[in-house]
């Protein structure tokens, strides 16, 4: 799984998730969380889920250009090349 979290500001972010398969990313989760001033909890304020309609509170929504350049840089991060012999050893 890949989480990528985007601070708005400081009281607020929000927290996209995907699950890897097969070199792909698929969007799995969305949840925007809010932090009051002076505490340390964050709560969330809207979350859509791909498992559950029912308990999401917003719809699906879009995915910036740069969650899904982060997302790419995290994938790149996840994959090794290697040669038949290292494979191998694994």
């Amino acid at each position: 799984m890949i989480t990528i979290e985007k601070a708005l500001d400081a009281e607020t972010k929000e927290v996209y998730s995907f699950l890897f398969f097969d070199l792909n990313a698929v969007f799995n989760g969305y949840d925007k969380l809010s932090k009051p001033k002076g505490k340390r909890i964050w709560r969330s304020v809207g979350k859509w889920s791909r498992h559950s309609d029912r308990y999401s509170s917003i719809p699906q929504p879009e995915l910036p250009p740069e969650i899904i350049l982060a997302c790419r840089v995290e994938m790149q991060k996840m994959i090794r090349v290697m040669t038949w012999q290292e494979y191998k050893k694994l």
